[in-house]
């Protein structure tokens, strides 16, 4: 989790993810002297996104089985955490790449962790160049 309310904004998620990542990685890369490369980072587009409330496998979010109504979709709360994510991996010099855990191939309108057809999905086209520019 990167946020503990939804209220969180994206300069104090990234403030959180940039501990997280001097707390837990550098010492690893300090250790190992190797940058690293984050081979997914994931957040739902339902809400509570950033706080992490349901896993990968949680019937609220899944593309696959009947719509959740209890549960709010939050296109935007999924871009934020992504945007805060990427501000922060942007600003540490030894992360030097992350993916994205979730492009389905088509358009779903699901809570899930897809970012295709979803705000996060332009979100994450112009973080990254913005960081490639600024390179």
């Amino acid at each position: 989790p990167i946020a503990d309310n939804t209220s969180f904004t994206v300069d104090q998620m990234v403030t959180r993810v940039l501990k997280h990542l001097n707390d837990t990685y550098l010492p690893r890369k300090n250790r190992f002297n190797k940058p690293f490369i984050f081979s997914e980072y994931a957040f739902y587009s339902a809400d509570s996104s950033a706080k992490q409330t349901y896993g990968v496998s949680s019937r609220q979010i899944s593309p696959w089985d009947p719509e959740d109504t209890s549960v709010a979709s939050a296109w935007q709360q999924q871009a934020d955490a992504i945007e805060a994510l990427l501000w922060a991996f942007a600003q540490t010099p030894w992360v030097e790449g992350a993916y994205s855990f979730g492009t389905w191939y088509f358009d779903l309108d699901a809570k899930d962790y897809s970012v295709r057809g979803k705000t996060s999905q332009e979100v994450v086209s112009q973080m990254y160049q913005r960081i490639n520019a600024a390179q």
